[in-house]
């Protein structure tokens, strides 16, 4: 009789700990359906369609207007834009100015010796008549501010001259153009006033000025 329950004891102990060895199994992982396989590549792809993209701008249309002035004859040439920069030679000073941002003031050879400009002139290279000077002279610098300017001629001596005065927009196509020219003899303006950039539509507009 005592056999017989120690044997169901032991059979008792044995389920047990079949059922506590069943329990700590971990279970096999579901198999994922095919809905749930194409959820997470839906997923992915949402997340990556969402990354910044850089952004780029237009850049800034360059700006080519210039301004440029040539002179034939014997004077000197001093420029002064509307914030009082200079750009030139002042003979009354012995003063050369060159304030304006990127400015070029250059001067060509002697009118003794280049006897075609003299021809063009209509002069005759006669000694006493015709003083030796820098026959050619060119004003230029880019980006022009607006506003009025000033020229001035000095130690103009009554020789004849031609004075060109030629505006160029942003596109460096040229907005204006202006042309004077006298004969010797003559008593021109010391000073001319013009306004940049030129008016839309209208004729380039350069003025004797007092001063």
């Amino acid at each position: 009789m005592q056999d017989a329950i120690t044997m169901r004891k032991s059979v008792l102990v044995l389920i047990v700990l079949g059922l506590t060895a069943c329990g700590q199994q971990t279970p096999a992982p579901r198999p994922q359906a095919a809905g749930d396989a194409g959820k997470t590549h839906t997923a992915a792809s949402t997340q990556k369609g969402q990354i910044a993209q850089p952004q780029v701008k237009p850049g800034k249309a360059a700006d080519a207007s210039s301004l440029l002035i040539s002179f034939h004859g014997c004077a000197d040439l001093l420029l002064t834009d509307p914030h009082g920069h200079k750009l030139g030679y002042d003979p009354a000073g012995r003063k050369s100015y060159l304030e304006i941002a990127g400015g070029i003031y250059d001067e060509g050879d002697p009118t003794g010796d280049d006897e075609e400009d003299a021809k063009r002139q209509g002069q005759e290279k006669t000694a006493g008549k015709q003083p030796d000077c820098v026959a050619d002279k060119t004003i230029q610098f880019p980006s022009p501010v607006p506003g009025k300017y000033i020229l001035k001629m000095g130690g103009q001596t009554g020789t004849a001259f031609k004075l060109e005065i030629t505006s160029y927009g942003r596109d460096a196509n040229e907005n204006g153009h202006y042309v004077l020219s006298q004969e010797a003899s003559s008593t021109p303006s010391p000073f001319y006033e013009f306004e940049l950039p030129p008016p839309s539509g209208t004729q380039f507009q350069v003025k004797a000025a007092s001063k």
